[in-house]
């Protein structure tokens, strides 16, 4: 069984200056518990954003190695 969780991560930048970003991991149930699998770093300025993705990829037991594939094929 996979879930995946919005993250939330801290950036500076020139232009926008200290900001946060988003990212998605996919952790895979183990017997000890969650293990991280995948990670897609600066995936949204948006947090709602993240969280539908996460969502809906745990819903449909997305492959983590198919995570980026399924955000570039959300993008706006």
């Amino acid at each position: 069984m996979f879930r995946f969780r919005p993250i939330e991560m801290h950036r500076f930048s020139c232009r926008r200056g200290r900001h946060s970003i988003y990212g998605i991991i996919a952790e895979q149930q183990m017997q000890t518990g969650w293990m991280i699998v995948a990670m897609a770093a600066d995936v949204t300025y948006d947090w709602d954003y993240a969280s539908q993705l996460a969502e809906f990829c745990t819903r449909s037991q997305t492959d983590p190695q198919q995570l980026l594939a399924v955000i570039e094929s959300f993008r706006p």
